[in-house]
């Protein structure tokens, strides 16, 4: 989509299948999050978003701990 911004983070504990649903539903619920991709092989998690101002880093951070994984730099 045009306009669209990119967040990129590392994922510890996310190792499976499952994991990367987990994650890609607890990321899809944050308001103004367009698409998200979790690859356990990478352990990255690819978040596309309207707004980077209105869809803040932390709350992508929050998200992912809240479904039990961590986010590392």
């Amino acid at each position: 989509t045009s306009g669209s911004q990119t967040i990129t983070v590392k994922v510890k504990g996310m190792v499976c299948g499952e994991c990367e649903s987990k994650i890609k539903a607890a990321i899809g619920k944050i308001q103004g999050v367009t698409h998200v991709t979790a690859d356990a092989k990478t352990g990255t998690a690819v978040i596309q978003v309207k707004n980077k101002s209105t869809v803040p880093v932390e709350k992508v951070t929050k998200a992912i701990k809240d479904a039990g994984f961590e986010v590392v730099s």
